[in-house]
Order: structure tokens, then C-alpha cells, then sequence
């Protein structure tokens, strides 16, 4: 098993992947430039396609910026732009895979998963810190973890990762993984992921969305989840694990 690390120049994202025990990583896919948007008062160049073709395409980080929400959130995912519902906003390959914790005894998962970490690169390790606070706390290199820096990096993926359909790994993505959960009525866009490597997730607007404004989804979990709507204020029922895809 392998950390698939991808390229993205524009957010400082080392330009390796990592090798985990001498194994060989997943082809680096870099993060791909695969959506297009309208800006802001502009027209369609092609009426027949002009309900889902826009000028110009744009990466990820041109259509959508993360900041803090000025809530008990944390940070979130925003527009930088209008977009039409129906829009595909955002698609991206997954920058950290691990094996699902119900594939493995759970001492044998909490293992695998620390060891993950342990053997990245120090470069990839900081990209990590710089943009995901939660583990700001971690150490740089092969440093065996304390059982609480343990912990909280099993916590860490707990609350950030995705199940991919067949469940049998877990996923961290550098934009998707910072959105924030709404109920059904209140999310304003949805989500699937990609069955085979590089499991890339899609994010599509359900309604129209104004510059600036926050992008939510549904985490699908399928016995509720203890993130309340950030929306409402609803909660979906008991506490369950990842983000799924159904």
C-alpha cells in the first residue's frame, strides 16, 4: 500500500510522491485542470453547449479558495466566483490513501496508518501541516509517534477522510476534504468519488451559488453523523466514521 502524493504548483505541493518500505507509489497524476467556469457577467462562446461549457477552464484553486469561516467550523471551502447549479466546481485525486480500518484488525489499521505518516517525505509531511491545522502538532520524519500524537492523527483522518464505493481505503483530498457537511435540504452541491486509482472526487452544484459563498454537501454517513448542519443546525442521528460514497 502506498501514499499517493499529486502535484499542485499553485499551493506549494512537493513534486514527488513518496515511496512507502521501498514499495513502489501510485503515478503521480498531478492535479489536473478538469472544469470549466463562467466569470462573472461573461456569456457562453456556444449556445448549444453553453448550459455546461464555460471559458476559460480553470484549475481547482481559481474556481474555489479555502479560509477560515469565522465559526466553530474551522475552515471551509468558498467561490471565488458566481456558478450556475449544475456546475462541476471541483474534481481532484486523492494526496493521501490508506487502507480502510474495517479491513484490518484495528491494532493492525491504527499501525499502518502511523507508519503512513512515519514514512512520507519531510517535504510532503510540511505540505501536510501548512494546510491542514489539525495536525500542525505532528513531528517531521520517520519519529516514532507517541500514543498521543498516535491518536490524533488517527482523529484526524476520522474527520477529513473519504471512503472510496468499495470501502476498502480511506482518503484525504487537498480541497474537498475542507468541506463543511449540510443536511440534505440545505447542501448546496454533492459529491461522488471514483471507483479505480486515482479515485478522484467530484463536486457539483445543485443550486446556484454567489462569489464568495461557502460550499456544503451531505457526508452521507450511513448512520448519521455528530456534525450538526452547518446551515440549520440539524443532526443526522449517531456517531459513524467516514464520509461515504454511496
Amino acid at each position: 500500500e502506498n501514499v499517493r502524493l499529486q502535484v499542485k504548483p499553485s499551493r506549494g505541493l512537493p513534486a514527488h510522491s513518496s515511496n512507502v518500505h521501498g514499495q513502489n507509489s501510485l503515478k503521480n497524476q498531478g492535479i489536473r485542470i478538469v472544469h470549466a467556469a463562467r466569470p462573472e457577467g461573461s456569456e457562453p462562446t456556444n449556445q448549444a453547449t453553453g448550459a455546461n461549457f464555460y471559458l476559460p477552464y480553470m484549475s481547482n484553486s481559481l474556481a474555489v479558495k479555502i479560509k477560515h469561516t469565522r465559526t466553530s467550523r474551522g475552515l471551509g471551502v468558498f467561490t471565488t466566483q458566481s456558478f450556475p447549479a449544475g456546475h462541476r466546481i471541483l474534481r481532484e485525486g486523492a494526496i493521501f490513501s490508506c487502507l480502510h480500518p474495517a479491513q484490518a484488525e484495528e491494532t493492525e489499521w491504527r499501525r499502518s496508518v502511523v507508519d503512513r505518516w512515519r514514512w512520507l517525505a519531510v517535504l510532503d509531511q510540511s505540505w501536510f501541516k501548512d494546510h491542514f491545522p489539525h495536525i500542525q502538532y505532528m513531528p517531521l520524519g520517520t519519529l516514532e509517534l507517541t500514543p498521543h500524537e498516535a491518536t490524533k492523527f488517527l482523529c484526524f483522518l476520522l474527520e477529513y477522510a473519504f471512503s472510496n464505493p468499495q470501502r476498502n481505503r480511506i482518503n484525504i483530498y487537498p480541497f474537498a476534504s475542507h468541506i463543511n457537511h449540510a443536511c440534505d435540504k440545505c447542501a448546496n452541491a454533492q459529491f461522488w468519488i471514483q471507483a479505480e486509482a486515482p479515485v478522484r472526487i467530484t463536486v457539483r452544484l445543485l443550486r446556484n451559488v454567489r462569489k464568495g459563498q461557502e460550499i456544503f454537501i451531505n457526508y452521507n454517513r450511513p448512520s448519521g453523523n455528530t456534525f450538526g448542519c452547518a446551515v440549520c443546525g440539524a443532526r443526522d442521528g449517531e456517531t459513524s466514521r467516514f464520509r461515504q460514497f454511496w
